[in-house]
């Protein structure tokens, strides 16, 4: 039951935030779509 109030909460909170990527990101095509880099991202409130 914890891990749902868990989910919930955080479900609430990023709702008001959004999440940008620094560069582009490409995608690298192995057995399951992944990115080529790692991921740099800025957090951002959304509007």
């Amino acid at each position: 039951m914890a891990l749902v109030e868990a989910q919930l909460i955080l479900a609430t909170v990023m709702s008001r935030f959004r999440l940008v990527s620094s560069r582009p990101i490409e995608p690298q095509p192995l057995v399951t779509l992944r990115p080529r880099t790692s991921l740099t991202m800025n957090l951002e409130t959304a509007r």
